[in-house]
C-alpha cells in the first residue's frame, strides 16, 4: 500500500489550506486528514476529564471534518485522535508510516515564539518525514477551465459568442489579474478583419476592452492562450 500523506485539520478555515494543498500535490497516495481533540483536563484546568466525554467530542468531531473535507478534499479519510496536538500528529505519522505531512503555520515571531513555539514548529522538529508548512495566507491556485471546442454547424456569429463565454470562464477564475492578450486560431479561410471586430464587440460587452487579439492559423476558430498581468495594490 502507498505511504499516505497526512493533513492535520483543526477545523478552522486556516486548517482548509493544508486541504487544498494537499489536493493539489501530484502525488498518487492516500491523504489522511487528521484532528487531534485535546484532553478536557488540559484545556479547561480544574475540570474533571472522564473517558465518557470522549465518544460525543469524537463523533462531532467527525461530522465536522467530513464537512470541511467535502468541500476541499473529497477524498480524504478522517481520523480522530485525543492528546497533545503535535505529540500526536508525530505519533500518527509514524503508526502510518507517512511519506509526508502537509499543514499551515501560524506566522509568530519574537518572544512569542521561543517560549510557546507552535503546533508546526514542533511537528517540522520530530517528525519522521518531510513536513510541508504552508505559509501564512496560502490559497490554491485557481485553475482555469479546460478548453471548450466549439461545437460544428454553428453559425461565426455563435462561435464568437461561444469564445466569449470561454473567455468570460477564464477571466472569472483569475480574480485579481487583468487580461491583456488573447491568441485566437482561425482556419486561413476565415476573414481575420470580422472576427476581429466581432470579437471587441463581444469583449466590450463584457467589460473587457483594451485586450491585444493575436490570431493565428488553426483548423477551427479556438482560443489558443490568454495571458494575464496580477492586479497591485
Amino acid at each position: 500500500m502507498t505511504s499516505p500523506i497526512l493533513v492535520p485539520h483543526d477545523l478552522t478555515d486556516l486548517g482548509d489550506q493544508g486541504l487544498d494543498a494537499a489536493a493539489a500535490l501530484p502525488i498518487a497516495a492516500p491523504r489522511v486528514v487528521l484532528h487531534v481533540l485535546r484532553r478536557l483536563d488540559v484545556e479547561y484546568p480544574g475540570v474533571v476529564w472522564s473517558h465518557q466525554d470522549d465518544e460525543p467530542r469524537t463523533a462531532h468531531a467527525y461530522g465536522a471534518l467530513a464537512r470541511h473535507l467535502a468541500a476541499h478534499l473529497p477524498s480524504g479519510v478522517p481520523r480522530v485522535v485525543i492528546g497533545d496536538p503535535s505529540s500526536r500528529i508525530v505519533e500518527v505519522a509514524r503508526e502510518l508510516n507517512c511519506q509526508m505531512i502537509v499543514m499551515p503555520s501560524h506566522r509568530r515571531s519574537g518572544l512569542d515564539r521561543f517560549l510557546l513555539g507552535s503546533v508546526a514548529e514542533r511537528v517540522a522538529r520530530f517528525a519522521p518525514c518531510p513536513v510541508l508548512l504552508l505559509p501564512a495566507g496560502y490559497s490554491r491556485p485557481a485553475r482555469p477551465p479546460p478548453s471548450r471546442p466549439v461545437r460544428p454547424g454553428r453559425t461565426r456569429r455563435e462561435q464568437v459568442e461561444d469564445l466569449g463565454a470561454e473567455i468570460a470562464a477564464q477571466v472569472e477564475a483569475r480574480r485579481g489579474a487583468y487580461l491583456t492578450a488573447l491568441r485566437v486560431g482561425l482556419p486561413a479561410t476565415e476573414e481575420v478583419v470580422w472576427w476581429e471586430r466581432a470579437l471587441e464587440q463581444e469583449l466590450a460587452d463584457s467589460g473587457l476592452e483594451f485586450v491585444d487579439l493575436v490570431f493565428t492559423e488553426n483548423p477551427r476558430p479556438a482560443l489558443l492562450d490568454a495571458r494575464f498581468e496580477q492586479r497591485w495594490a
